[in-house]
């Protein structure tokens, strides 16, 4: 408390990962020493009911990639980055799901500058760096560029083999017996604007394995001079990841006994360590922190009631994790490459972790423990999961809630305070800006007028752990 008129707080929640044989785990998080031998990029149609609907073809266009690998050499103790473009006669076609016969796997476009994927349509771009006569245990960083157009849905996924499946135990683990997976992350294309999509835009990408994320922010509440109630509010979303390198320096006694030159399944560290960088999911710059911000003015001028609203969410702000695996709208399983005896199959999504729960009914459980609906205890005094104005006796003190809560602010014809979804809950949601300005005016004792403007504006339709720049 700040004397008697204001309150301020502060809060800090820090997810991270730790390794069991690392000489430092700190705050941040670190990685398992799994570099990628490949990284696979997958284009599709974002939205190919469009396209199956007999509307234009405006799916995934792609011109062209370049992979800026940066290595190390030992020896000479050099840096070194080696562009490697991949152009339309790189891309290999995929047809998603295999069995659809309506799924070409990609073709030219109209233009002949750029491969298309339309409807159910999928082609890759691989970088094997063995291939390429590039050891990925020299990797620093790897950068990737691409020239695209249309509606896009990009896939990057990279594959080690120390993240393969064995046949006595499906699930892949690192050297410590520790369960690891690829990093995966999906870049869509900013809403479906016809005109939009017809612009080139280069894409930078910088490929990355999640070690930690953090929430931390301020809010104050009170009255201020001049101003009335103020109820403000900033948090930051840090995302913390690292290319999966680790160096001999970074593990301990027993991993650097267990390295195996020989086998290079069995090398337990590499010859650099990981860049190590944060990832704003939408960002301008790989660097950057997403961050969310609102303020809430109350103002009474006698019988005129004033109410003012202004907020911002970054499209990548998120307080949710996946801990295990990743699954899209469209159902699609995260796979996992198996080895040639394994026949398991491939896992999904569990062990989520949320920063912020969805507690809709407001009795501070959690919903996804107690989901129970949505019966706010003030309409159920007696907690029997009926509503008070619905029961003999109790209705005779208690009203519907139409009679004193009348919110509904995404007009979907449920109250807000009734409302129930799968969301956390934000306040305004998440990717939107806008502002709320409302005021009422006591016509009577017993009789109030009152009208507001809202305006809501998504940033752009970016989503899952994507780490780019759009030019």
């Amino acid at each position: 408390m700040i004397g008697d008129i204001l309150r301020l707080g502060f809060t800090y929640v820090n997810l991270h990962k730790e390794h069991p044989q690392r000489i430092d785990n700190p705050w941040t998080g670190t990685v398992a020493n799994t570099p990628p031998e490949r990284i696979v990029i997958t284009f599709r149609d974002n939205s190919p009911e469009d396209y199956m609907k007999g509307a234009d073809a405006n799916g995934a266009k792609v011109k062209s990639v370049v992979f800026k690998v940066r290595t190390y050499d030992p020896d000479t103790k050099v840096f070194t980055t080696t562009p490697i473009e991949k152009g339309t006669p790189d891309f290999t076609r995929t047809l998603i799901p295999e069995e659809d016969p309506y799924s070409k796997g990609g073709e030219s476009d109209e233009t002949g500058e750029f491969w298309a994927a339309n409807g159910f349509d999928s082609f890759q771009c691989v970088l094997d760096l063995e291939k390429e006569d590039i050891d990925p245990r020299t990797v620093e960083s790897i950068t990737i560029e691409m020239k695209v157009r249309g509606d896009y849905w990009i896939e990057v996924l990279g594959y080690s083999s120390k993240n393969q499946g064995a046949v006595e135990d499906p699930w892949p683990k690192t050297e410590t017996g520790v369960i690891e997976m690829p990093f995966r992350d999906v870049i869509e294309a900013q809403g479906n604007d016809p005109d939009e999509q017809k612009k080139t835009k280069t894409i930078v990408y910088e490929y990355g394995a999640a070690r930690g994320a953090a929430l931390w922010g301020v809010d104050i509440e009170g009255n201020v001079p001049y101003l009335g109630f103020v109820q403000a509010q900033y948090a930051v979303n840090p995302k913390y990841k690292q290319y999966p390198t680790i160096s001999k320096d970074k593990i301990d006694y027993s991993q650097r006994a267990a390295d195996n030159p020989d086998d290079p399944t069995a090398r337990t560290f590499s010859e650099i360590d990981g860049k190590r960088f944060e990832s704003s999911l939408a960002g301008k710059d790989n660097n950057s922190d997403d961050k969310a911000w609102f303020i809430n003015l109350k103002q009474r001028f006698g019988k005129f009631f004033l109410e003012e609203s202004f907020f911002s969410v970054d499209p990548g702000w998120t307080t949710t994790y996946r801990g295990f695996g990743a699954n899209t709208d469209r159902d699609e399983t995260y796979k996992i490459p198996r080895t040639s005896e394994s026949t398991d199959a491939a896992p999904w999504d569990s062990g989520d972790y949320n920063l912020v729960e969805d507690d809709d009914d407001d009795d501070d459980f959690p919903d996804d423990d107690d989901f129970d609906g949505v019966l706010p205890r003030a309409d159920d005094r007696d907690l029997n999961g009926i509503l008070d104005y619905q029961e003999d006796f109790l209705v005779f003190e208690a009203d519907p809630p139409i009679f004193e809560q009348t919110e509904d602010l995404n007009n979907n014809r449920v109250l807000d305070n009734l409302e129930d979804d799968y969301d956390p809950d934000y306040k305004y949601g998440a990717d939107v800006r806008g502002y709320h300005i409302a005021g009422s005016y006591d016509i009577l004792a017993n009789l109030t007028l009152k009208l507001g403007w809202l305006i809501k504006i998504r940033y752009q339709a970016l989503v899952s752990q994507t780490a780019n720049t759009c030019n």
